[in-house]
């Protein structure tokens, strides 16, 4: 069993990037004799002092967390300083409006109301009966120091999330704060708020309806600990479309175990994956319908996780021909040839223009290790990959079969695939192809128009990150389609690339890229600029998959990211 690293995830992927990225670009002389695989790296490797300090804090910080979700300001106040004196989490400073509506309410913090440490249980209490549920409370720092022997001063952000009435409410704050040890541990010495802002859920927009619609299915796993398992972390797709022709949407999930094709009678789904032939056990990654023989039925493409070791058929990509009487047939061996491998997602167009639908398939790589909680590096370069399984192209052949094609279209790129968009960004009807990989830089095609492409990344800023989604959103209504890009974000990885002062300045620049969180590409008749901070959408977690929907109907489109991920040293870092 691997011993537990001591730095989170996303701080070893960007130092092992770093060591990577500085390496010669050639291999010393092999070895006459085989050399023995190589011990893990020591934990020590990868400590940093500064990181090691904010994990102790955080520490702390997370005792108080249980206290203020558990309805517990006493025990909360403990972890202030008996000589405390500054502003308090949440106090009764006045708040200002700044945007309103008839769902949402947004409001900017007044002037602070500093208080003393025996005002600090009242303050938290008062403030929490507000409340009828503390959904979250999260401490992240942007850096921390020691002072002294027994002090330390950081910059902390501080997240609320609760609800009054079934109505939400979320509070951002921010701190320069001072912390002191003592024989129990950290102590809060001083708070002093920089900036503060709440959203306030006015009325319900969503409301929850898995149940009602016959959707709250049990997950069906062989073990929950392969949730934590590399590649099936990765697992986990949903496609919509009208299968049966009967004028609603019915939807096919991919999920670790057996997928699940869930049948829309009218408002209500029933499962029909049995029933259909589709109870086949994949790793399922992703899916989409499409028509893939031009009989006006939808087809079902699957992409799925095979890893060599696997025991299973070539299920990389699974195609399934509608019969047209509610069941389907494995066409995959006669309509596109057996792969093997990890592919993650996959995107349908026109590519040529003769009428039919081709398929693009990103496809991952193979990771060396099983196990996501452990330092094992997956690739030869997080910033440059080359190293993963290229990516395929099936090129319809009209009659419901494909050649695969990627190579002699230009678009076999041999990076970690997790995404891929088909959009006309240019203007010239013709669909261009953007993909989005989790290791390696991302990637924006340009159709020719004669069934190849040519690779015109730099034409939207040599996008980097380490990638797992894409959706094309007009965000500025100009009538081109932008793209937004879900990247990961990494607290831990801004602070460690910040701090270092041997980088130099296009290698930082890339990693702090790395570490940014999503990308907001806006489209200028094909030529793209990012502009995710500006616009205020680069920081949404770890983020995967990505919608853009306009859920107040404003006539503006709005952002809607998944996000989540546990990290291999403290699950506050993400």
């Amino acid at each position: 069993m691997s011993r537990p690293v001591a730095v989170s995830l996303a701080s070893v992927v960007l130092l092992v990037a770093l060591g990577l990225a500085l390496r010669p670009s050639r291999p010393g002389p092999r070895p006459p004799a085989p050399a023995p695989p190589p011990a893990p790296p020591d934990d020590a490797a990868f400590r940093d002092p500064g990181e090691e300090l904010i994990y102790a804090l955080e520490d702390m910080l997370d005792l108080q967390r249980i206290a203020l979700t558990q309805f517990a300001p006493e025990q909360a106040a403990e972890f202030f300083d008996e000589r405390f004196a500054g502003d308090a989490w949440f106090d009764d400073a006045p708040w200002t409006t700044d945007f309103e509506k008839p769902h949402v309410r947004t409001s900017r913090r007044g002037a602070p109301a500093p208080l003393a440490r025996d005002g600090v249980a009242g303050r938290l209490r008062a403030f929490l009966d507000g409340f009828d549920r503390v959904d979250a409370v999260t401490y992240k720092f942007d850096g921390a120091a020691p002072q002294g022997s027994d002090g330390a001063t950081g910059v902390l952000k501080v997240t609320f999330a609760a609800r009054r009435d079934g109505l939400p409410t979320e509070i951002f704050e921010r701190y320069d704060a001072t912390f002191r040890r003592d024989p129990a541990g950290w102590r809060i010495r001083g708070l002093a708020r920089q900036s503060g802002a709440r959203k306030e859920g006015r009325r319900p927009v969503f409301v929850d309806a898995t149940a009602a619609l016959g959707l709250a299915v049990e997950p069906a796993l062989d073990c929950h600990a392969c949730l934590y398992l590399q590649p099936f972390i990765n697992c986990g797709g949903l496609a919509a479309g009208d299968y049966d022709g009967d004028g609603d949407l019915d939807l096919f999930a991919t999920r670790i175990g057996p997928s699940l094709l869930m049948r829309n009678d009218g408002g209500r789904f029933t499962d029909v994956t049995r029933a259909a032939g589709l109870d086949r056990k994949l790793a399922g990654s992703g899916a989409i319908w499409l028509d893939a023989d031009n009989d006006g039925r939808l087809d079902l493409l699957v992409t799925a996780i095979c890893r060599p070791a696997d025991p299973c058929e070539p299920c990389a990509v699974t195609l399934f021909r509608n019969r047209g009487d509610g069941t389907f047939e494995d066409v995959t061996k006669r309509a596109i040839g057996a792969f093997r491998g990890s592919a993650h997602s996959a995107c349908a167009a026109d590519i040529d223009g003769d009428g039919d639908l081709d398929v693009f398939v990103a496809r991952y790589g193979e990771p060396k290790s099983l196990d996501t909680l452990s330092v094992r590096v997956m690739t030869r370069s997080y910033v440059a990959a080359r190293d993963g399984q290229p990516d395929l192209l099936f090129v319809n052949r009209g009659d419901g079969t494909f050649e695969e094609r990627a190579a002699a279209a230009g678009v076999a790129d041999p990076g970690w695939g997790f995404a891929c968009l088909f959009t006309d960004s240019d203007g010239d009807g013709r669909p261009d192809l953007y993909v989005v990989n989790d290791f390696g830089p991302h990637l924006f095609y340009r159709n020719r128009g004669d069934g190849t492409f040519e690779d015109r990344s730099k034409d939207a800023g040599g996008d980097v990150g380490f990638g797992m989604g894409v959706c094309g959103v007009d965000y500025d209504r100009d009538g081109d389609v932008d793209l937004y890009v879900s990247n990961m974000y990494s607290t831990a990885g801004n602070r460690v690339v910040g701090r270092d002062a041997t980088l130099d300045a296009g290698l930082r620049k890339t990693l702090l890229k790395l570490a940014q969180g999503n990308s907001l590409l806006r489209n200028d008749g094909g030529r793209m600029t990012e502009t995710a901070v500006a616009a205020g959408c680069a920081n949404a977690g770890w983020a995967w998959g990505s919608a853009a929907l306009d859920y107040d109907e404003d006539g503006w489109p709005d952002l809607y990211v998944a996000n989540g991920l546990v990290s291999a040293r403290s699950r506050k870092d993400l």
